[in-house]
């Protein structure tokens, strides 16, 4: 997994501390399919690392077949402290 940020913004004056788990429904998007809705489905997000306005962890979900998928990622909380 790779992250970069060539120009980075103004770090906001309080940026949020987003360490622990997240838990609930979501809608996404996956390749090939699109757009969905998973409301029915609850994701975790759980945030394992941050520095300043970047952070990382990994996404759970669950599949149709039964089993939980784990997935690396990445984010940068924007200037705003808002959105990521």
């Amino acid at each position: 997994m790779v992250a970069a940020m060539i120009d980075t913004p103004a770090v906001p004056a309080s940026i949020p501390n987003l360490v622990g788990n997240w838990t609930g429904p979501a809608k996404g998007y996956i390749e090939g399919v699109g757009y969905s809705d998973f409301s029915l489905m609850n994701f975790t997000i759980s945030i394992t690392d941050q520095k300043d306005q970047c952070f990382s962890g990994y996404i759970s979900f669950p599949l149709m077949n039964g089993t939980t998928k784990s997935e690396q990622y990445s984010g940068v909380i924007w200037s705003s402290g808002k959105s990521f």
